[in-house]
């Protein structure tokens, strides 16, 4: 499904901001990037967590 190649309008506090598709392929872009090395992020705390877990001993609870 192909997007239509007009421009997208849109209304903002500032007034009208127009973005050509070219621009808006961009921003698309960008943004995946910006959720990939978020995910990945998010991956490696996960990760560091994990092994903290198994490489720490447990601790006794006293009732």
């Amino acid at each position: 499904m192909d997007a239509p190649a007009e421009p997208l309008s849109v209304l903002t506090d500032e007034g009208v901001a127009t973005f050509s598709p070219r621009e808006l392929r961009g921003m698309r872009d960008e943004f995946q990037r910006f959720l990939l090395e978020y995910q990945f992020g998010l991956r490696e705390v996960e990760t560091k967590r994990r092994r903290r877990r198994s490489t720490t001993t447990p601790r006794c609870s006293r009732a």
